[in-house]
């Protein structure tokens, strides 16, 4: 009498089929939910990094605006001074294109034990026909027809750029030395930025308060 053969022990075809498509099912949902968790994380560190960029500008602005000094400067061409704050200033003609300007005016650094050193610029804040801003320094204040500035690129994408100054009323165009030398009360910075692929717009808006001019010294030794 010949032994029963032991039954064979095993998955059969429709058991692995199920097994497997459970198994797809679930990585299919792993997948997506990674995806979806490292689109976020993108988003987020691009938004840090756009804010980080943001703030570098703004805390760039806050240096130049609180050391601004009442030195009117004379223009390349013509003979009338241009006013130690331009709010007004015409187009300027850079390295590679021609900037539309919100903002010229003096700046100083701040010279150890009071000291005068060739630290006095001018400055100004303008953007291009590519919707990026820069900053732009000349070495010199009373410039030659051959003064080129210096430019330093700040953000990209800029929508919209616009700097408010806020004058003395009662001082501001009806004296022209006055004028020419008066300094903004505060000045309001207006930043917008496209970001990203859909076309999303940020909004920045910073006041600086209480504008002096802290190098008075400065005048009495021109």
């Amino acid at each position: 009498m010949t032994a029963p053969r032991a039954r064979a022990c095993g998955f059969t075809l429709l058991e692995v089929l199920i097994a497997m498509s459970i198994f797809a099912l679930v990585s299919a949902m792993t997948f997506q939910g990674l995806q979806t968790s490292m689109t976020m994380q993108e988003k987020v560190e691009e938004s840090a990094t756009e804010l980080s960029d943001v703030q570098l500008v703004m805390t760039l602005m806050l240096e130049d605006f609180m050391n601004v000094v009442r030195r009117p400067v004379r223009p390349a061409f013509g003979t009338d001074r241009l006013p130690a704050f331009n709010d007004e200033p015409p187009l300027v003609e850079g390295g590679a294109d021609v900037y539309t300007c919100e903002a010229v005016f003096t700046r100083a650094g701040l010279p150890p034990g009071r000291l005068l050193r060739a630290g006095i610029q001018r400055v100004a804040y303008c953007t291009d026909s590519d919707n990026r801003l820069f900053r732009l320094a000349w070495p010199v204040l009373d410039r030659a027809q051959d003064s080129a500035p210096v430019e330093s690129l700040l953000l990209d994408n800029v929508i919209l750029f616009d700097i408010q100054p806020q004058w003395s009323s009662d001082i501001y165009g009806k004296n022209t030395v006055a004028r020419l030398e008066m300094l903004p009360q505060s000045v309001e910075v207006t930043l917008e930025l496209e970001r990203g692929d859909a076309g999303e717009t940020v909004s920045f808006v910073r006041r600086f308060p209480g504008l002096q001019d802290v190098y008075p010294w400065l005048e009495q030794r021109q």
